[in-house]
């Protein structure tokens, strides 16, 4: 059974840590092409030359060939500049995308079960799918293109261009189905603090099973009867991924049927090595496994220093070592020529279905010849030309270069379940090795034996691409590119209503994009190049930004159908600047305040209600909060589990003061007696009160484990209060057995609430032709109650908030307590003000804000002393600013940043060259 969790948030951290960072990494480069391609029609054509000196086919317009690729909604707008520099060099061929999501139904829910015959139904919708999301367990003759005929017959394709084990894990008796694109390599991180406190020397590439057992047990720290440093751990518990390197493979692939190899004694032996690292050297902690959705314990134990060494993919290393002082290595060797670190190999097969191989060829090898946007290129010769080596931090490009000399790939075939339950058997049934081995032996026998059978006994069934049916289009109908750019999770919902729009207007045809993600910074402005209009975050109307959208408020004025009036002031202030609109406001995220009934029963304590204040919160925390061991304490509040969403929502709230526009240019004002107060009264709830767990306190501290720690607290009822802004947790946090209420954010005590919502717009591009069918889109779009998955949200609109339709989308409850925050709001945030006067501020802000946060929360630092710390970072950096003319200049803004703090993150600070 298939399963994806569509986590965005976290899938674009992983994506962004592995980023090469190269501003040329986003440019196609030239790829050579072969001599002919094919026609579906049958008329004549004329052949051309092209760049590389090749003959090419032209085909006339009519005879275009259309070939379908297959990619994860996130991932669409990665393709758009790969596919038009294609397009130029091979005529005659067009690409179009297809959705994955879309094409197995999967929607944009937070997690998803594919269904049965995910591989049949993606290799029927597309020629080109992604390797990673076919299972090639006996079916690649079924499903696939044998792509070998077509290496054979291009003279341009040399197989040697690829890294050791990249193109061998696509064969199979000689048959290629697929083609490289990317790897990465299963490694050991270590915590070189660790090493440091026990004087160890570091793990070097070469070092052996011996020196990983002994540098495991010399690091593992014991406090009386609890282990609080493990000496080595896996991210996710795999036996494989320890077994195979030491025993070689557990099922031989090359006898037929495959023979498992798990009662060998080679294969038991290195088993017992790997069950003693838990079992006796008790050098790893022997957790079960977490449930399909949840992050492994394990990974909260590396997230949280408890880990001296793990095991994690190549990926990982750009957030670990800015996570922590981290160094890696390869897997252990016993010989100078074993092959014991896993390489994970990505890239593209094309369906048994295509009619058109040899473009579809071209294609992947066009593919197989660009810089990835994650890992190591496959193709030895793009990294060479990128300098890809040359630009990789030095300490893992050496790691990497001796995994490529000695590394290994392992398909997962049937049979291999037997290993995890044998390893389970052992580690926690008490089973011994030898006695689980010999049952793994007969159980996997018996899994392949059924697999073949069900092969055998399934009818051959002919792969077609199915072609969509092409929609009736009126004679002058006009198409307008709509950008989507919060979370991809949102497309199926505005595929949904663009359907149903050109129900209303047929005149006017809706495509769907996404950005490119894969190529770093994306900002409004990018957008507006590439797409006739946008829905964007507000507070993005810069200068810059301004230059490349149109003024919403001719529209408004030609419109008799929509009032601004009716947009709620919150929102409008968001897409405004000097008086004009940019943006028509689309939905706010609100923020509000889940409680958990029945701990308010138990306690006798009234439940909140709309309007209480900043007090009443205050003392209803402390009167829910019981208990001094963290293993049972009852918290009266649980923040998000980045908690510089609650300081920033707490410190509007109460009325904190942090620009003073009296001057020019504004001065960032965290040292004013009312920021002072807001932020002494939001952290006394931790510091004094201790009402409130301590999760991530900085920007640049990414513990993703913390998502198990808080899902824990509200699940088992050791959570009275806790704030939501209704985004999807991960891991998925169950409310069903929880009865549960919702209320609003406390205001002042004086009757003051700041606004602490972010809105979503759309905005029309100053570039498009096509202004007025984009203004009937986006004015659509503003009348529907809720689209996709904005976190809690409330229309923008007025008349559309207060609505039958919008109580029925989300809940009563749920939209009481969103009217109750919309309608206290009674001054606005400083986001807007910087928006409008002092852009080159927000980078600071958060951040200073941030830090000075964690040092009071980490480092016990007085409030008074961190906010002036902070003030005169901020002053120092408007100084630079106004030395450097750099009111508009964000190369320079970002110097200045760097220069005048060494504290703000690269990630916060990075040029526009390193986008």
């Amino acid at each position: 059974m298939h399963y994806v969790t569509k986590k965005f948030l976290l899938l674009l951290l992983l994506l962004l840590v592995s980023c090469s960072g190269n501003k040329e990494a986003g440019r196609p480069a030239a790829t050579t092409i072969m001599p002919t391609i094919e026609s579906t029609g049958n008329t004549g054509s004329n052949s051309v030359e092209n760049t590389t000196g090749e003959k090419t086919t032209f085909v006339n317009e009519d005879d275009t060939i259309i070939l379908r690729m297959i990619a994860y909604d996130w991932e669409l707008g990665s393709y758009r500049d790969l596919i038009e520099t294609f397009e130029i060099e091979n005529p005659g061929i067009e690409i179009k995308m297809v959705s994955l999501e879309e094409t197995l139904g999967l929607g944009s829910s937070e997690v998803a079960m594919w269904p049965e015959d995910a591989s049949e139904l993606l290799v029927s919708a597309a020629d080109i799918v992604p390797a990673q999301a076919i299972s090639f367990s006996g079916s690649s003759p079924k499903l696939l293109l044998n792509l070998h005929p077509l290496m054979e017959a291009d003279p341009t394709f040399d197989r040697n261009n690829f890294y050791p084990n990249a193109l061998e894990y696509f064969e199979s008796t000689g048959n290629f189905w697929g083609l490289p694109t990317n790897i990465s390599f299963s490694l050991i991180f270590y915590n070189k603090d660790a090493f440091d406190t026990v004087s160890l020397d570091y793990p070097q590439a070469g070092w052996s099973w011996d020196d990983l057992l002994s540098a495991a047990k010399a690091t593992t720290v014991q406090e009386g009867d609890q282990v609080v440093q493990w000496g080595i751990v896996q991210s996710a518990r795999n036996p494989i991924e320890f077994v195979v390197p030491r025993s070689g493979p557990i099922i031989d692939t090359t006898t037929n049927p495959p023979a498992p190899k798990f009662d060998q004694p080679e294969v038991m032996d290195a088993l017992q090595w790997y069950v003693d690292l838990y079992l006796l050297h008790n050098v790893a902690p022997n957790l079960k496994s977490s449930d399909a959705f949840s992050i492994p314990s394990e990974f909260e134990l590396i997230d949280g220093g408890k880990a001296a060494m793990w095991s994690e993919t190549s990926g990982w290393w750009p957030y670990r070592s800015n996570q922590m002082n981290v160094g890696v290595v390869p897997f252990p060797v016993d010989s100078p020529g074993d092959h014991t670190t896993q390489i994970y190999v990505n890239g593209y097969v094309v369906s048994a279905g295509t009619n058109h191989p040899q473009a579809a060829w071209r294609w992947l090898n066009f593919l197989s010849q660009q810089l990835p946007v994650t890992g190591i290129p496959a193709n030895r010769s793009v990294a060479e030309a990128d300098g890809f080596w040359d630009r990789i931090d030095p300490e893992l490009g050496n790691v990497l270069q001796y995994a490529l000399d000695h590394s290994y790939f392992n398909r997962f075939v049937p049979g291999y379940r037997a290993i995890f339950d044998a390893t389970n058997n052992v580690l926690f049934e008490g089973q011994p090795v030898a006695e689980a081995m010999a049952e793994a032996q007969l159980q996997a026998e018996t899994e392949i034996a059924d697999f073949l059978a069900e092969e055998e006994g399934t009818e051959a069934v002919e792969i077609v691409i199915s072609t969509p049916e092409e929609t009736a289009v009126q004679e002058r109908a006009v198409t307008i590119e709509f950008m989507i750019s919060t979370d991809p999770n949102d497309l199926q919902s505005y595929r949904d209503l663009a359907n149903k729009f050109q129900e209303q207007r047929p005149d006017i045809l809706i495509e769907i994009k996404t950005p490119d993600f894969g190529n770093g910074l994306i900002t409004l402005r990018d957008a507006a190049t590439t797409s006739d209009c946008m829905q964007w975050s507000g507070n993005a109307t810069g200068k810059m930004e301004r230059a490349a959208i149109l003024s919403i408020e001719p529209f408004l004025d030609a419109d008799l159908e929509l009032d601004k009036d009716d947009f709620y002031t919150s929102a409008i202030e968001q897409f405004s600047y000097q008086g004009q609109l940019w943006g028509l406001p689309a939905e706010m995220n609100i923020p509000v305040i889940f409680y958990n009934k029945e701990l308010f029963d138990i306690a006798g304590v009234p439940y909140p209600k709309a309007n209480w204040t900043t007090d009443d919160f205050r003392e209803t925390t402390i009167m829910l909060t019981f208990g001094d061991d963290s293993a049972t304490k009852q918290y009266g509040y649980v923040p998000q589990e980045f908690e510089i969403n609650d300081l920033v929502i707490f410190l509007n709230r109460l009325g904190a003061h942090f620009l003073d526009e009296s001057i020019d240019p504004p001065r960032l004002t965290f040292t004013h007696p009312d920021t002072v107060e807001a932020m002494r009264w939001f952290t006394s709830l931790t510091s004094e009160l201790n009402i409130k767990p301590i999760f991530i306190t900085s920007i640049d501290n990414t513990g993703i484990g913390i998502g198990e720690e808080r899902k824990t607290l509200i699940e088992n009822g050791h959570a009275a209060m806790w704030s939501d802004q209704g985004f999807q947790n991960y891991p998925e946090i169950s409310l069903e057995e929880l009865n549960l209420g919702i209320v609003s954010l406390p205001v002042k005590p004086d009757g003051m609430a700041v606004a602490s919502s972010q809105a979503t717009g759309y905005f029309i591009s100053s570039n498009t032709t096509q202004r007025q069918a984009c203004w009937e889109w986006v004015k659509f779009l503003s009348g529907q109650p809720k689209i996709g998955n904005y976190g809690n949200t409330i229309p923008s609109r007025r008349s559309i908030a207060e609505s039958a339709a919008y109580i029925q989308a989300v809940g009563t409850e749920q939209a009481a307590a969103n009217l109750a925050s919309i309608e206290g709001i009674t001054d606005s945030s400083t986001l807007p003000h910087l928006n409008s006067r002092a852009n080159w501020l927000k980078t600071g802000f958060f951040w200073w804000q941030s830090y000075a946060y964690n040092q009071i929360i980490m480092v016990d630092v007085s409030v008074e002393e961190a906010l002036v710390n902070v003030q005169a970072k901020a002053d120092d950096y408007r100084d630079c600013i106004i030395a450097r003319d750099a009111l508009e200049d964000q190369n320079a803004q970002r110097t200045c940043l760097d220069e005048v703090d060494d504290t703000v993150p690269a990630f916060l600070i990075e040029t526009a060259d390193e986008k």
